[in-house]
């Protein structure tokens, strides 16, 4: 069976492409439609499919986030634009080959991505599943600028997801609050399957590794003898990891703060631990996403930082996954939700009300005084890693969703 994912790429290790991968273990063969990470190279000619492993074939588009900030409504949507041609011109490209293709899978940003998924459709007949991660009509209630404006944007991007969810053959959520909003908007088939991570890559590791691998990128000599909490990711309003530089300066020297990430708040995160003097927090360079395992490994807890918007709880980002693969345990600072429920659930970390930062500072404080306290969450968020969310389990999913909508469809089931 051949699988088509087309996905807008922030970081190398998204959901769709996992899923994918494990797809590809079962036996199937594998396009990717993607677009160059910014701090990346190409690994061919753009838009032209290119076989780089076993039934695996990928086509990379220019990304105009090399040339764009990603900041402000209208110049992400001029983004996406952009992308939904790049995406055209390589279904063009490669017509080819992709006229076999059995399911197209598309992932974020949605309705963008799925446009040229649909002219593909159209010619093949191929199966259409959309991946549903974000409550993009939703989140707009998130920007502070115009509310007229706002909410024209909103009524424009409630119809286009209609129209989008409803020209698929199926949904698949990554939380079952996920899968709830989706419904809002079709009648069409609506599965939960959770984030996958690649728990032999993301794993607990012993230190003599991590160093070897970190040593010449990060200022691993001011780590030693150091209580490790560590944020990697998006800086931006949403995660709000201001509050996590306002809880430092409650917290001395022989706790540390390993903010590594971008976005639009980042020099403002940095202007201010400068001007509170902090010498407890710090700002790495960027490092690509092959470093993260290794970088996860140095840290002794990881932060989950969400701002306080009822939004948020139906968040469960994909660096929750990657955190407890590693054995970590996760602070959750922020609203109660899918992510607050497992950690509490599993006993693989602690929980603190988004608005707390006193409380979270305790928090962070009470870990790196107990020190068998944050072994034993590393060993149940490993456990609720290998248990839940291995890509093993969730490509069996997927692959189980995929007979099912195909059956539907009066399709020969793929063997």
């Amino acid at each position: 069976m051949k699988v088509l994912v087309m996905e807008f790429l922030f970081s190398s290790g998204t959901r769709c492409l996992y899923l994918a991968e494990g797809l590809r273990a079962r036996g199937y063969t594998i396009y990717q439609i993607i677009n160059v990470l910014v701090y990346e190279r190409p690994r061919g000619p753009f838009f032209k499919l290119v076989e780089v492993g076993e039934r695996k074939f990928v086509a990379e588009v220019p990304n105009p986030r090399t040339f764009l900030p990603w900041r402000g409504l209208f110049t992400r949507a001029l983004i996406q634009l952009l992308n939904t041609l790049f995406f055209f011109i390589a279904i063009l490209r490669n017509l080819r080959d992709l006229r076999e293709v059995d399911v197209i899978l598309c992932g974020i940003m949605h309705p963008f991505v799925d446009v040229p998924a649909f002219f593909l459709r159209k010619l093949t007949g191929a199966l259409l599943v959309l991946d549903v991660c974000d409550p993009l009509v939703e989140a707009l209630d998130l920007v502070r600028s115009n509310r007229l404006l706002i909410s024209f944007f909103k009524r424009i991007g409630a119809v286009l997801l209609r129209w989008a969810y409803s020209s698929a053959d199926g949904i698949i959520a990554h939380t079952r609050s996920m899968g709830d909003v989706a419904r809002r908007y079709t009648d069409k088939p609506v599965f939960v399957i959770y984030n996958p991570v690649d728990t032999s890559t993301f794993r607990p590791m012993g230190r003599g590794e991590v160093v070897k691998e970190l040593e010449g990128h990060l200022p691993l000599r001011e780590l030693e003898g150091r209580f490790v909490v560590l944020y990697s990711g998006m800086m931006g309003p949403c995660q709000d990891v201001g509050r996590v530089v306002e809880a430092a300066k409650e917290l001395g020297d022989d706790v540390v703060f390993l903010l590594i990430g971008f976005g639009e708040e980042k020099e403002e995160l940095v202007r201010r631990a400068e001007e509170l003097g902090l010498k407890n927090v710090m700002f790495p360079p960027r490092q690509p996403w092959t470093r993260m395992p290794y970088i996860i490994n140095l840290a002794d807890a990881c932060i989950l930082p969400l701002r306080g918007d009822p939004l948020f709880h139906l968040a469960l980002p994909r660096k929750f996954f990657e955190y407890i693969a590693c054995g970590k345990p996760v602070i959750c600072f922020c609203p109660r939700g899918e992510a607050t429920r497992l950690v509490e659930e599993w006993g693989a970390g602690l929980v603190v009300e988004p608005d707390d930062v006193r409380g979270f500072a305790e928090a962070v404080r009470w870990l790196s005084e107990n020190p068998d306290a944050v072994e034993e969450m590393g060993r149940r968020a490993r456990l609720m890693a290998e248990e839940l969310f291995s890509m093993e389990k969730m490509s069996e999913r997927l692959h189980e969703v995929l007979i099912e909508l195909r059956s539907s469809r009066g399709a020969t089931s793929p063997s």
